[in-house]
């Protein structure tokens, strides 16, 4: 969903909700127009500074999603086609390029801030045009485990920076394990765009 301003479409957060299995695809046809610009700290979030125990929970995450990431990289650079059809669909040369590209900006990215926000049910969220690359991290992110499984503090590290615009551009056509690996399967051109698949590829390369 997006909001028109006088400068243009601006994108509204991308957030890593905590979901049920959901049936179907939401469109992002629905515009919201607004006379004056929105705030999106102010008015749609409840935005801190992080405190010490969190930011040490987040250099926690960071310090493995790095390791995680540039497996990932790794492992689809020698053809892991198992692993890739799984999370991305069938192979086809585009396809790879995409996933490859996407997979090594997030590697190569080195511009991260953090903030913290008392959302309830989302993992995390960004704002897409953020040239900061803020990630912020919400309630449910402090109570999962860092790495070990899907749907871990370093793999959602990874699906928030695939989300920005100069990283991989990506969206949230569905969550959870069960969804992206049906994306693939039925429609892999969103698989491709789509960021818990570039999270769950990754993660299932690191356990």
């Amino acid at each position: 969903m997006d909001y028109e301003m006088e400068s243009g479409f601006e994108g509204l957060p991308r957030d890593r909700k905590n979901f049920s299995p959901l049936v179907g695809i939401m469109t992002n046809s629905l515009q919201l127009i607004t006379i004056t610009p929105l705030e999106p700290e102010e008015t749609l979030t409840t935005v801190y500074e992080c405190s010490t125990t969190e930011n040490n929970q987040i250099n926690s995450a960071a310090s493995q999603q790095k390791p995680m990431i540039n497996n990932a990289v790794q492992r689809i650079n020698e053809g892991d086609s198992a692993t890739f059809t799984e999370w991305f669909g069938e192979y086809t040369n585009e396809r790879w390029n995409t996933v490859r590209d996407g997979i090594n900006s997030i590697a190569d990215n080195s511009v991260v801030a953090y903030k913290c926000d008392d959302r309830t049910g989302v993992y995390a969220y960004v704002y897409p045009t953020d040239s900061s690359h803020t990630i912020y991290c919400c309630k449910v992110f402090w109570n999962i485990p860092v790495v070990g499984g899907f749907d871990t503090k370093a793999g959602t590290l990874i699906h928030e920076l695939s989300h920005f615009n100069n990283i991989a551009a990506t969206r949230d056509w569905v969550y959870g394990t069960p969804g992206a690996r049906d994306l693939a399967r039925s429609n892999p051109t969103r698989a491709v765009n789509n960021a818990d698949n570039y999270e769950y590829f990754s993660e299932s390369l690191w356990n």
